[in-house]
Formats: C-alpha cells, structure tokens, sequence
C-alpha cells in the first residue's frame, strides 16, 4: 500500500513529522511543503501515517462526535455539524474590526483567552522576519503578537516546528488554522495524549 507520505493529495501540514524523526518538511520548487523521507518507516510509524492521514480511521464526523455528542445542550444538524447556538458579528471594542478578518472575532477571542490565563500560547501563521518563509505557524505568547497576526494568510505553511515547541513547552495552547490542518491537528490528538492535554 502507498505511504500517504507519497500522496500528492495530503494537506502537507506537518504532522506526520511526529510520528518519526525520519519525516522532515522542505519546499519544492513550486513553493509547496512536501514530506521527505529520510529511510523507510517501521510498520508502526506507518500505520500511524495512515491514521494521521484519515485512511480507514476516523473522518471529520467521528472526530467531532467523539469531541461533542455528549455535551449537554449541543444540537446536531447535518450541513453545520454540532453546535449550541449560532451567531454573526463583529468586535466593537478597540481596532480588532479594522484589524481583523471576520469582525476581528478570533483575534479578540485568543486575546481575550491569553489575558484570563485559559491558554498559555497561541499557534497561528504569523510574519517570521528574517526567514526565507514570509509566514510561518508560530507558537504567540503575548496580546501583541496575537494583534499582529490578525487577518487571514493564504500562503504555503506547515506546522511541525510549532507541534515541537509545544511538545517540549509545557502549557496551554489554542490553535487556528483552515479546516484540514485543524482535522490534521484533531487526528493527531485522538492517538497523542501529551498534545491532546495541551492543545485545547
């Protein structure tokens, strides 16, 4: 069977970088993340590719009724998934609006979590001056950091350096990102009990 390490179709988002030491991310020459392999993976790591990669394991439904079903007051409909109650609108308070993507709602959010001591950090894709990637997931640590990642990047990311950070920095954390790198993030999580405490 094909190693989902070799699928052109995988999001790329860095986390089979923690099943081994043998899996590395780089930039191919189209400015996409690719996976490298450095020597072939036990059948253990394999299979742990797989189930990072969603083949024959849980898919986007079960994720979230393993996270979700059970908590009371939560509805269920087919085309939104599971929710409580459901709201538009924008942040009035200070310059998150004009600053911000979407009403500025996730910047003051993760702000708002930081400042009342819920998480520790926040993995976001943020400006890395001085690197040869423009953005980059990052591990925000401060109010500021968080402002000046606002607004949404469309540009090639992967997140394995910031899953290290957090592997090796005890804490909280909140983590944004597009709908796949989030199902990667919560695949990742179900057979991972030291990211599943530490990312919320």
């Amino acid at each position: 069977m094909t190693s989902p390490i070799d699928n052109e179709f995988s999001t790329r988002s860095g986390v089979f970088t923690t099943v081994s030491p043998k899996v590395s991310m780089r930039l191919n020459p189209f400015g996409e993340y690719d996976y490298v392999l450095a020597d072939a993976l036990t059948d253990l790591e394999f299979e742990r590719v797989r189930m990072l990669d969603g083949l024959g394991h849980a898919d986007e439904d079960d994720i979230a009724a393993s996270l979700f079903a059970v908590d009371t007051g939560v509805e269920h409909d087919p085309i939104v998934g599971y929710y409580r109650r459901l709201f538009c609108g924008y942040v009035r308070e200070g310059d998150f609006r004009a600053n911000g993507s979407s009403g500025g709602m996730a910047t003051w959010l993760l702000t708002e979590l930081l400042r009342r001591g819920d998480v520790d950090g926040v993995v976001a894709v943020a400006h890395t001056p001085g690197q040869n990637a423009l953005y980059q997931y990052r591990v925000l640590r401060s109010e500021e950091d968080i402002r000046r990642a606002a607004k949404s990047r469309y540009y090639p990311v992967e997140m394995s350096g910031a899953l290290k950070e957090i592997r090796e920095t005890p804490g909280n954390y909140a983590f944004v990102g597009i709908p796949s790198f989030v199902s990667d993030v919560r695949r990742l999580q179900r057979d991972d009990d030291l990211l599943r405490e530490r990312i919320k």
